[in-house]
């Protein structure tokens, strides 16, 4: 698979994002109770659970291929208004790690009032601590809240 910058097994770095990422946009949703998958086209949702018989996502990333879940989610029909999708779960829910960047990008770092630095933070951050998109964030009841 093409990919820009260098190749380090088993991490999809930052320097390793593949050209297609930006030209398709996966979701993992529930729909009647079951979980599905599907690719965001326009304001609808081309469902690819049942043509890959997955309902992970990132199992099917691992066994189908990213290049042959595009390549279907442009031959599926549209089968969900996106504005329908009630349930979103994390998008790749069994992820082993999460490594994420912040003040990746300049508006941010003003937002958060942070210093210029020559790098961005990376972290990691645990599966568990992920929610769907607009799902609500559950607060531990003992849990000290900022100002």
């Amino acid at each position: 698979m093409p990919v820009r910058g260098e190749t380090s097994p088993g991490v999809l770095s930052i320097a390793r994002i593949p050209f297609w990422i930006d030209k398709m946009k996966f979701l993992s949703y529930r729909r009647d109770g079951a979980d599905r998958i599907g690719a965001v086209r326009g304001d609808q949702v081309v469902d690819l659970t049942d043509v890959t018989q997955l309902c992970n996502l990132g199992e099917a990333l691992r066994k189908v291929g990213p290049e042959q879940l595009r390549k279907l989610a442009g031959q599926g029909s549209a089968t969900l208004a996106l504005a329908a999708v009630d349930t979103y779960r994390p998008v790749v829910a069994d992820a082993e790690r999460i490594v994420c960047v912040g003040l990746n990008y300049e508006e941010h770092r003003v937002e958060a009032g942070r210093a210029k630095t020559a790098y961005p933070s990376v972290f990691l951050r645990l599966p568990s601590s992920q929610v769907g998109h607009l799902q609500p964030i559950v607060v531990p009841p003992r849990t000290a809240r900022g100002p």
